[in-house]
């Protein structure tokens, strides 16, 4: 894909994501797909979802000079300037999460992050698309997610094994650091708290999901879209789905809250979610 659409000025990381793929996990093979999927799915509808769309999900930005002329856009993760510099070396600033082209020989630079941790940048070739998108912009941030906590915490339903820890109330108040023990498949939170506690010593391994919280002897490990599909660890609680995508945008060293909700209230939220996903016309 990158052959095809840009060359790679300068490295950063940063690898090609689509939705999940669902059906494999009797085969140990996760969901898996963009670890913030409400942001690749902004960017898609804005790009009309063409089956031509290719997207980057990007952590550390690369500067990419285009092959072909493509319409592009940028959601998730913000950036101070998102920078066009075209062959004649005069450059033009473009706006995030709004629809803009680029040409064959312009450079696409990303200059200071400013908000969040993963950024898409979705492409289309306007060989495969008739219609001018220029300007095409995503509603704002209080109009589309209405749906995120309001506290900014990250809502919880229990889990399998729920019943064997000892004290939720703490597990619910502590302020956890996510550690630098962590990648896609997940991370682990640490406390100066004192860790909660299990009456439960074993278990066989059981079905994990994205956003199953598992407490461990080290403290817990929330999984993630690229986790296993087993696990032998208590799973005390499990992120709602709709705030499994706020997780993407969470980076090691930052701070986590929890708030736990009944699991009736967990499904209108992602009511919600699909509602405010289906704001955005194609």
């Amino acid at each position: 894909m990158q052959k095809e659409l840009f060359e790679i000025v300068q490295k950063g990381l940063f690898k090609t994501v689509s939705v999940p793929s669902f059906g494999k996990q009797h085969q140990g093979i996760a969901p898996g797909g963009a670890m913030d999927l409400f942001s690749l799915q902004t960017g898609k509808r804005l790009l009309k979802n063409n089956p031509h769309i290719q997207t980057l999900e990007i952590i550390i930005p690369p500067v990419l000079r285009f092959e072909i002329d493509c319409w592009c856009l940028l959601t998730g993760a913000r950036y101070e300037r998102i920078e066009i510099t075209k062959a004649d070396g005069s450059t033009q600033n473009m706006s995030y999460a709004t629809v803009f082209r680029v040409e064959k020989g312009d450079c696409l630079t990303f200059v200071n992050k400013t908000v969040g941790f993963r950024s898409y940048l979705s492409m289309l070739p306007c060989e495969n698309c008739n219609d001018d998108l220029t300007g095409r912009v995503r509603p704002g941030y209080s109009e589309i997610y209405d749906w995120v906590d309001s506290n900014g915490k990250i809502r919880i339903v229990e889990g399998p094994e729920h019943r064997f820890l000892t004290n939720e109330a703490s597990f619910i108040r502590i302020f956890w650091t996510i550690t630098n023990d962590f990648s896609d498949m997940g991370f682990r939170l640490t406390t100066q708290d004192k860790l909660p506690e299990l009456t439960l010593k074993n278990m066989i391994s059981e079905a994990v999901a994205d956003g199953t919280i598992q407490l461990t002897p080290k403290g817990p490990i929330v999984l993630l879209k690229h986790r296993q599909t087993v696990g032998g660890y208590p799973r005390i609680f499990n992120v709602i789905s709709a705030d499994v995508d706020l997780l993407g945008q969470y980076a090691p060293n930052q701070i986590l809250r929890f708030t736990k909700i009944p699991l009736e209230q967990a499904r209108n939220i992602a009511l919600q979610k699909k509602a405010a996903l289906n704001k955005i016309g194609l």
